[in-house]
């Protein structure tokens, strides 16, 4: 194993050389692949490409990452599972994570987790609660990010004396990531014990950036707390361990925070001190992080707040406008490419799901007629046996054909995004307003996505496996809808009437007819005051719309407004849809629909 062990170190110091080479735009896939020792066995080859894999996300190149986790793909037999096949699943997970794309990377982590349970290894079931945790803070699931690091950091053990594994989740992410949660909720002491465990496990590891971004984690939940003094004591001491390691992103966000802890306890002379050390500091090291550049600069605006200082707002925004367009830019040039390989790679084992599927039924097929011949008391156990197939072969074919939705409309937002990104690029110091617009429509196309695919994961599921009900979806969409146009709507939705459809389609149909009512409510109707109903009555299901607004006189819209949309989806649901309605009288939608 040592000896082993000093061949892959050596290896792995040539390959940086080719990921510099890489990064300053040169193509060194083939470069890359020669590096493998001659007489490299297939299972050290798939080894040497997580090993590349790993590289590039260090460097942010997503992309490139996503293709050598193809080729891992390739070689993998996913029959059986193995730790690469593991690997493979978090690896893909991780990718998924840094582009935002985090309601498949939780449905890839769920699969990794599977595999690591199989396995019983304790640290790649820890490591797969860590990105549980993760993908559920991120979507604001706080409950359940507790939950999965919790569990975590019941199998997770300290690696120090271990060779086995490759890089994976340590202690203290767990425990960090869990800080994090708890101050996400409030919940401020329970934080600063895990940022406390957090700190002492990074030490054992001599892990130094893990010690400053604890202290400096810790220093936030004490400043919300208000205890400056201790606040202070620790950002101070997070700050000077990043800059002497020279983890200068960690240091960027340490800066801020302390202008911020300044600007808290009333002292606004070293508030403002300390931001102009941190935007020098910021100029002065190209290249930081944008999520913690990010960080930092809310802080400042949050800090100059304060102080009403509108000028320097101004400023910083400016330059939050100007970062968040360069990652948008970055990211967009990235997702298309790591969308198309990662769903390609989602078709694969969709494939292989349903070739796997049909295999066994056509064994099974086999296996009934031999039984039938011996004895016909098996009859009944193999029928339940073979529907369990062809349900598990529907199931496989329904994922596919939502893989190729998710694929199409995915790719479609992705052109436009990439198109109004250059167009804001290009129109940035000349046409700051068409600039400004550009990035307006990027965030309401980026919005609208992750809405649509919210939608489509969220119509699959039966009630029972998801907390968010249809009332609940419906009330938080109009909240956010009306709020700004002052209008006062009351929700009448009856859940135990739409849990009777089961099927994918028919639940999102209704959810769609739902929100573009509210949407027409908010964007026409000029109301004080609306409904959103849905009732059950004997056989059927009975929606209703309805706003106090200017109305129209139907005849002279050509059913615009979004209600050829509704009517169609109506009819798609063997419904029928009325409408009611005149210029100055409100408007009444109504639709009826067969319950099956």
């Amino acid at each position: 194993m040592a000896k082993r062990i000093v061949i892959w170190m050596a290896f792995l110091l040539n390959l940086f050389p080719l990921f510099a080479q890489k990064q300053n735009g040169t193509d060194t896939y083939s470069q890359l692949e020669s590096t493998i020792p001659s007489g490299t066995t297939q299972k050290d080859s798939v080894l040497h490409f997580f090993t590349i894999a790993d590289g590039y996300m260090d460097l942010d190149q997503y992309d490139s990452a996503e293709l050598w986790l193809s080729k891992v793909g390739d070689r993998l037999e996913f029959k059986k599972p193995g730790i690469f096949n593991y690997y493979y699943h978090s690896r893909q997970a991780e990718v998924f994570y840094y582009n935002n794309l985090l309601q498949i990377g939780l449905q890839q982590t769920n699969r990794a987790l599977q595999i690591a349970l199989q396995l019983k290894d304790s640290f790649f079931i820890a490591d797969a609660y860590n990105f549980l945790g993760l993908f559920s803070l991120n979507l604001e699931k706080f409950r359940e990010a507790e939950i999965y690091l919790k569990n975590g950091l019941r199998y997770c053990r300290d690696r120090a004396s271990d060779n086995y594994h490759l890089v994976l989740s340590e202690p203290h992410h767990l425990h960090g990531n869990l800080g994090e949660t708890y101050v996400k909720l409030g919940e401020y002491a329970k934080a600063l014990i895990h940022f406390d465990s957090s700190i002492q496990k990074a030490k054992a590891l001599n892990s130094q950036r893990a010690q400053g971004l604890g202290y400096i984690s810790a220093g936030e939940a004490l400043m919300e707390l208000k205890l400056y003094d201790s606040a202070f004591t620790c950002i101070q001491k997070g700050l000077k361990i990043a800059l002497d390691n020279k983890d200068n992103d960690v240091a960027l966000y340490g800066y801020g925070n302390l202008a911020q802890l300044y600007a808290r306890s009333h002292n606004k002379y070293d508030a403002y001190i300390t931001a102009g050390q941190g935007l020098a500091f910021q100029q002065d090291q190209p290249g930081l992080n944008p999520f913690y550049t990010l960080l930092f600069m809310e802080r400042l605006v949050a800090m100059y707040n304060t102080y009403n200082d509108f000028e320097n707002v101004a400023a910083i925004q400016k330059k939050i406008m100007e970062t968040e367009s360069s990652v948008r830019k970055k990211s967009n040039l990235q997702m298309e490419s790591v969308l198309s390989a990662g769903l390609n790679n989602e078709n694969k084992l969709l494939q292989f799901e349903i070739e796997e599927a049909r295999e066994k039924q056509s064994k099974s097929n086999l296996q009934a007629a031999f039984l039938l011949v011996i004895i016909a008391l098996m009859i009944l156990g193999i029928f339940y046996y073979r529907n369990a197939l062809k349900q598990k072969l529907a199931m496989a074919e329904m994922r596919e054909k939502i893989s190729r939705n998710l694929h199409d409309d995915i790719g479609a937002t992705i052109s436009s995004l990439h198109i109004y990104s250059s167009l804001a690029q290009s129109s940035l110091q000349d046409k700051p307003v068409k600039a400004k617009e550009m990035l307006e429509r990027i965030s309401e196309q980026s919005k609208m996505l992750m809405e649509n695919m919210n939608d489509m994961v969220w119509s699959m599921k039966a009630d029972a496996d998801d907390a968010m009900t249809l009332n609940t979806r419906i009330i938080n969409f109009g909240a956010e809808l009306l709020a700004a146009k002052n209008i006062q709507c009351k929700y009448r939705i009856d859940e135990a009437a739409f849990r009777c459809f089961s099927n994918y389609d028919d639940r999102k149909n209704i959810l769609l007819i739902l929100k573009e009512g509210l949407n027409n409510i908010a964007k026409y109707s000029e109301a004080t005051q609306a409904l959103v109903s849905l009732e059950k009555e004997p056989s059927q299901l009975v929606m209703e719309i309805w706003d106090n607004g200017i109305g129209f006189e139907p005849l002279n819209t050509s059913n615009g407004n979004g209600l050829k949309n509704m009517e169609a989806r109506a009819k798609a649901l063997n419904g029928s849809f009325s409408l009611k309605t005149a210029a100055g009288k409100g408007t009444l939608l109504r639709f009826t629909i067969h319950i099956p």
